[in-house]
Order: structure tokens, then sequence, then C-alpha cells
């Protein structure tokens, strides 16, 4: 342990002496002695020093009080007077120096030892609170909040820096005035409690809150602030002063009431049964934060050049339409830019033939266009009659969000009403099809049936509804069929059959049946059942047998029947194949149809198929032949024409018999039901595969979307397995992209992303694969790419999408990516994969952005 360092001043050597004996028998250690106060000055910056004992009465030109106060100015150090003299000028003059102890000579060892020590643990406990002293005051400079002191009357003692700022007044000019004359509060319901502390600080027995309350301060501005006011509690618990903390809130209140206001509106958008509720509902949420007394929504008829007022409320004007031309709501629809337009420069468009003024001039407008994706359909405005500084800037930023909602809702209006519309179209076909359709969920169970199903059938579909089909249907041996081809149909088949299902009387109906899964984003989510009664159809098949077996009695004409019900079957075997095209259904049946007539070499076939013809390769067209329409779904169309080169009278009508006329309409008939099916077929297919694509690709750039990236990741590393090819995957993020949505709108920010896109898909190979990631962020798949590779064709994408030039309201910029860069290895999962990438990516963010970081960047 150190010990403590003491400074001897006395100009008796003897008395000196003796004191350093008793000094160091208490283990003391000894500076040095000096015999003079001016000797003691010079050397106690050298020697430092802990404790001085100095002699008041010392030989030379000053005493040992001089002494004591100039060494003061130099150095903090605990001095400790001893003197013979203890008259009171001498204690007087020496309290001014504020000296540690006062040993009045002679004196023993216990009484310098214990003024020795007193004086040490003084000097120790001051110097403490001396720096605690520093510390708080510090402290109060240096937080955030404004703190203000007063004593138990409420008179200041003490503000911070930050309280001064805040209320406007300085320390020195409010120093013991009362608090409640200075820090004015406007009380009202919230705040009326606090009135009683503030006017008598001596109240305050407990930190109390302040709402967000208004103050004035020195320049008459108003302010709001929240904060709490505490009591400062003796031991006793008696107050004895009292702390105000307090902040400035007037600008996160105010932010606070126009995220609100937006929220409302916001919410607006949903809740409201109308657009004119919507209308409404926005105006009184914009009130809040906006002046609205003069406001109007403008919608553009484009055609007519004119523009109507579904909503306006105005203090001057009650217009309902009016020519767009060039007044200035014209002016913001045709040029697409919000404007904040001031008297004077409403005069200078006026003068230069931007603009004609009708209707009452205004002071002070606001306007902004109403959009549904790029283009304009109407404005939002807002205008004062009086005073020419009631918006600014702020408040066109406000409008333009408005107007979004806005947008977004007639957007969405419009849509519903084409849904509205296309339900309706689909009600019709529905109910009025000639065909009985049924919806059923994937249970089996009816959902929706329609009214030829009723007169098929039977069944109304309140006695039908979330009854199984089947068992409704069927019976008997029919039962099985039907659960085959139901757990065909939900394994997502589509199935065309014939069989035979049962009326609600017990009577059995021919029918063809077609059954299609309705398939939603991967999932099935009903099916759509359509049964047509093939009675008729079926007694004419077995009136056509019958004909055939009478036929078989007459030997002339024994094989041209057989050719007859060879040709229909033969048509029919062409369409086994799901996959085959009516195209091809068609011009095989030429050849079938020809070699079923009486005389097949110089019979000629043409079927009229839309646009198209088809025929046989000795086409000539003569006088003899017959036609017959095909039909389908109560629609001709097409036409089959079947002649001969050359005359052959028959019984019949010219050349042709009865029965070749009858199995003309036969074909004719059976080619209608293959392009029914065909056609439905078709339209089912076409549905599925504008589903599939609907599902793995991103709406707005038509790049591959998350799910069908990390598809494509999967086959790569399956791929990986078999050949060890590494592949790499890039994450991409535009840089600041948030700014363009907020300077430019979220139109922009489409258009960069979808530019960006084009660019990307131009840049990179043909094997590679660039997706939505999400957001900003797009991925890119490499296939056979090491990591040089990749970092080579990351950087020439970096730098292609660099160099590209946006040009928005007359504004150009440039678009920068962030990418990070990461390879597949055999010890790596996919996951760890992109997460390198990613982290790579946020590297570059943090170095500066638009480059490109690979995990290789990771380890340095």
């Amino acid at each position: 342990m150190t010990k403590t360092n003491v400074l001897i001043v006395e100009d008796e050597i003897i008395v000196a002496k003796n004191t350093e004996t008793v000094l160091k028998s208490l283990d003391y250690s000894i500076a040095g002695i000096c015999i003079s106060g001016e000797q003691a000055i010079r050397i106690v910056a050298e020697k430092k020093p802990d404790l001085i004992l100095m002699d008041i009465v010392l030989g030379g030109d000053i005493d040992g009080i001089q002494a004591a106060a100039e060494i003061l100015k130099q150095v903090e150090v605990p001095i400790i007077f001893v003197t013979s003299y203890s008259d009171e000028d001498t204690l007087k003059r020496a309290k001014e120096t504020a000296p540690y102890g006062y040993i009045i000579k002679p004196f023993n060892k216990k009484e310098l030892l214990v003024g020795i020590e007193i004086a040490l643990e003084r000097y120790i406990l001051e110097q403490k609170l001396r720096e605690n002293e520093q510390l708080l005051q510090t402290t109060l400079q240096s937080i955030s909040d404004g703190i203000i002191t007063t004593d138990k009357k409420g008179h200041i003692l003490y503000v911070n820096n930050v309280g001064e700022e805040i209320i406007g007044w300085s320390y020195q000019d409010i120093k013991g005035k009362l608090l409640y004359s200075i820090f004015k509060i406007i009380y009202d319901d919230t705040n009326k409690d606090l009135r009683k502390f503030f006017e008598n600080t001596s109240r305050v027995k407990k930190p109390t809150k302040i709402p967000p309350s208004t103050i004035l301060a020195k320049d008459g501005s108003s302010k709001i602030i929240d904060g709490s006011i505490s009591p400062i509690l003796e031991i006793s618990g008696k107050t004895t002063r009292s702390v105000l903390v307090f902040r400035d809130v007037t600008a996160a209140q105010k932010a606070l009431k126009v995220q609100n206001a937006l929220y409302n509106i916001s919410n607006a958008v949903n809740k409201a049964d109308n657009i004119r509720e919507l209308f409404q509902l926005i105006q009184k949420h914009l009130d809040e934060i906006i002046d609205t007394k003069n406001f109007y929504v403008a919608l553009y008829d484009k055609k007519t050049d004119t523009i109507s007022l579904p909503y306006i409320v105005d203090e001057e004007d009650k217009f309902t339409s009016f020519p767009a031309g060039k007044t200035l709501t014209g002016y913001v629809i045709k040029h697409k830019k919000s404007m904040l337009v001031d008297e004077k420069l409403l005069q200078e468009m006026n003068v230069k033939g931007l603009i004609e003024i009708i209707g009452s001039p205004s002071k002070l407008w606001l306007g902004v266009p109403l959009r549904i994706e790029k283009e304009v359909i109407g404005v939002v405005a807002v205008q004062s009659y009086e005073d020419e500084n009631l918006y600014t800037k702020d408040d066109l930023e406000i409008l333009e969000f408005v107007s979004g909602q806005l947008a977004i809702a007639i957007s969405h209006k419009r849509a519903e009403d084409a849904q509205r519309i296309e339900r309706a179209y689909f009600e019709q076909l529905f109910e009025n099809s000639p065909e009985a359709i049924v919806l059923v969920n994937n249970e089996s169970r009816i959902l929706k049936l329609n009214e030829k199903f009723t007169k098929t059938f039977g069944y109304t579909i309140e006695e039908a509804r979330n009854k199984k089909i089947d068992e409704l249907l069927t019976r008997g041996e029919y039962e099985k069929e039907a659960k085959n081809t139901t757990t065909k149909i939900a394994k997502g088949e589509t199935v065309a059959l014939e069989s035979i299902r049962w009326h609600k009387n017990g009577t059995p109906v021919d029918v063809s049946i077609l059954g299609t899964p309705i398939i939603f984003e991967g999932g099935q989510l009903a099916v759509y059942g359509i049964y047509r009664d093939i009675s008729d159809r079926k007694i004419a098949e077995e009136n056509l047998k019958q004909r055939t077996e009478d036929l078989k009695q007459r030997t002339e004409d024994l094989n041209q029947r057989v050719k007859e019900l060879n040709c229909l079957y033969r048509i029919s075997d062409i369409v086994e194949d799901p996959e085959i095209s009516m195209d091809t259904i068609l011009q095989d049946s030429l050849k079938i149809i020809a070699q079923s007539w009486k005389y097949p070499k110089i019979t000629y076939v043409k079927i009229i198929w839309g646009d198209k013809e088809y025929t046989t390769e000795n086409y000539n067209e003569t006088d003899w032949y017959m036609t017959q329409n095909i039909i389908a779904y109560n629609q001709v169309l097409g036409t089959i024409q079947v002649g001969y080169l050359e005359e052959h009278p028959e019984d019949f009508i010219g050349p042709f018999s009865e029965e070749e006329s009858n199995l003309l309409r036969a074909i004719a008939d059976q080619l209608g039901r293959i392009a029914e099916r065909k056609l439905a077929e078709d339209e089912l297919k076409e549905a599925n595969i504008k589903l599939k694509l609907l599902a793995r690709t991103d709406p707005l750039t038509q790049l591959s979307n998350r799910r069908d990236a990390l598809e494509k990741i999967e086959y790569e590393e399956k791929r990986y397995e078999r050949s060890e090819k590494p592949f790499a995957i890039a994450i991409c993020d535009i840089d600041d992209f948030k700014s363009v949505n907020d300077r430019f709108g979220h139109e922009s920010g489409d258009e960069v992303l979808k530019t960006l896109a084009n660019t990307m898909c131009m840049t990179v190979r043909k094997q590679d694969t660039v997706s939505r990631w999400g957001g900003e962020e797009f991925l890119l798949l490499l296939p056979q790419t090491d990591l040089e590779g990749g970092i080579v064709l990351a950087e020439k994408i970096r730098k292609k999408v660099h160099s590209t030039e946006f040009n928005f309201d007359g504004v150009k910029i440039h678009i920068s990516l962030t990418i990070g860069l990461s390879i597949y290895k055999e010890s790596k999962t996919i996951e760890e994969t992109i997460n390198q990438a990613d982290q790579a990516l946020y590297m570059g963010k943090k170095l500066g952005k638009n480059c490109v970081k690979s995990e290789t960047d990771l380890v340095k």
C-alpha cells in the first residue's frame, strides 16, 4: 500500500525535524521540509504531496496563509494549518483558504494523527462529491430531454440546454422565477389535474406523468410536449425540490395524426359500401390533417374530353361536369403530374396560354392525378379562396397517398363490376345450357345443378344438394363403374364415357358423361360434370344395328352396310387418343367416309370446318353430291359433302340411296359430338395451362416466381449428384429502390422492375434462370458455373443495369444492383448456399452497394 506523502512547511528547523520524526513513526512518507512560503510554492508541483502541514507564521515575505492560497491556485491538495496562535483574526484569514484542519502548537502524536486522517478522509469525500456533481451536470446536459429543477416554492433552480431550446428561454433569464410563469401549459380535459402541481410544486408527492400537452414558448409559438414532474424528497419524506422532465413531441404528434388519418383512409377503402360513401369518409379523415373545405374528385372521359365531378364540396362553385380543355384540372390529367399552384403561378400559366381559368379563382390550389396502372383517370384536389399559405409540399405527398387509395378503390370497383358481369355470363351459360350440368365438391357431394339436369333426372337442387352424385344416379352394376370414374377424376383426370344413369322415377337414361376436375393453384377445388341424354341416339344406333341385321339378308348390300357401321366406329376409334387434334380427326375421316360409300373408287369427300377445307385426293366437285351440316352446341360449325365423280342412278335421290343419306347424317352427328368433346377438352387444357403458368410466373415481370425458382434449384441439385457439375446462385437487390417508389411513385417502381427483368434476361445465357425472388430482389440460377464464371456474369449484369437510363417526369436516373454470389458444393445444402449468397449481398450493401460479392468475401 502506498504511504501518504506529507510536505512540512515550518521555519523553525527543530520543530520541523521533530514533526518529521513523529510523522515517520506514524508510517507517513515525507515529501520534504520547506522553511518559507516561497520555497513551498516552488516545489509543490514537483513533489506532489498528498497533504501539507503549513505553519501560519513563516519567515520571508509571505506567511503560511498566503502561501496556501498560492499553492491552491496550482494544485488541489489538502492543507492543515499549524500555529501557536488562535486569535480570531488569524482564524478568519485561515478560513478563506478552506483548510482541512487547524492544529494548535504544541501538539502530541495522537492529535497530529487524528488531524491528518480527518483531513485526508474529508479530502477524499469532497473529491467524490465534486466528481458526482460533474457527472450529474454532464449527464443533464447530454440527455435529449429538457430538465427544469425548482425549489419547494416553485422557483427555477436549473434548466439544461435542451430545456432552454424547447421553451425558448435561457437559464440566466428565468433563474429564480416561478415555474408556472415560464412553463405555460394550455390546460384541457387530459391535463387539467396538473395545474395544481405547476402552480405549487410542493404538492408534488410522487412522479406524475404529463400527457401530450401544448405549451407556449417565449416567442408565442405552440409546441406539444410530454414527460413527468417528480419530487426530490428528504429522508423524512418532505419535498425539498421538484424536477420536471419533458420532451418536444410536436413532430411526432403531427406524424401520428397524419399516420392515423392515412390509416383511416386506407381502412375506408375496404369499409365503404359504395364510391360515394368512400369519398365522404376520405374527406372526413383527410380534414383531420389538411383543410378540405374545398375538396373535389374529378373523373376524366377521354372520348368526350369531359371532366365529371362525382364528389365536390366547395364554398364558391357547384360544378357537376365541365370540358377538360385547358382547365387546371385538365392540365394535371394530361401532363400526369401533381401541382401546387398559388395565385401568381395560376396567372402566369393563364398568360402563357397553358390553362384557362374557369369558376372562382383560388388563392392556392393543390391537385394530384388519379392513376390506374399507367392511365390517369382523374384528379383529387383541394383549394383555398383565402389563405395562400394553407398547403405545403408535405400536403402534396399526403394527397398523392389519398389519390393512390382512391385509384385502388375505383380499380376494385371496376374489377368487381367486371366480375359480376363474368359471373352473370357463367350463370346464364350454366343455367341455360342444353346439357345437364352439375357441380360437385371433392367428396362428390352436389353443390349446384341446372334446369336441364332437373329435366333429365327429375331432381331439384333442394332434393339433391349435399347428396353424393353416384348414390343419387347409379344402380346395380353401374355403381362400380361410377366409383372408378370418380376415383380417376379425383386424381386430376378428365373422363369422358357413355353409360346409364337413373331418373328419380326409376327410369334408366342413356347418357354421355364428361367429368372435369376444376384445378386452382395446383389443388382440385371441385368437379364439373356434363350429362347429355343420348337416349334418342342410342335408339338410332339400335335401329341402325337392326337395319344392319336386315341388310345381312341381302348379299348385295351386306358389305356396304358393314362399311357404313365401320365408318362410324372407325371415326370413333380415331378419337380414342385424347391428344389427337380436330384437324387430324377431320383429315383421317375423309378416307374412312369415302370407303364407306357404295362406289368408293369414284367417291369424293369435302369437309368445310370454319375457314378450312379438307378434301380427298380425287376431289373434283360434280352435280352428284349431297351435304349435311355438322352441328355442335346447337351451332353449325361446318359441312360435309359426299359426291360421285360419275352418275349412278339409285332408287332414292339421284345417285344416292336412303341408307347413304342416313349415314351422312349419322356421320355429321358423330363429328358434331366429337367436336363438342374436343372443344370441351381443348378449353379445359387451355385453362389448366394458364393456371399452371400463373402458379409459376411473377405477374409483374413475367419471370419465374420463387416457387418455380426453388424447383429448378432442386433439379440442379439432383443433376449435381449425377454429374458433379457446379452451379451458382446469385441474389440481386436493387439499391435504394424505396427512394424510386417514394420519389416517382409505384408505377415508376414497377417500370424499373420490369426493365431490369428484361435486361437480365437478355444478358444471361440460355440455360440460366432469372426469377423474381421477392420485392426488389431477383435470383439468378447459373447451371454449370464455377465461382469465377459466376462473378464474371454477375459483373456483366451489374454494369448493364447501371448503364440503363430511366426518365421519370423529365428526371433521368440510373439504377444499381448489389449482387451476392454462392456456389453449391457437396458439403452445403441449398438453404446454406442461398443464405451465403444473401450474406454476401448484404456485405456488398454495407460496403457501398453497386458491387458483386461472393462467399469467399465472407471468409476475408
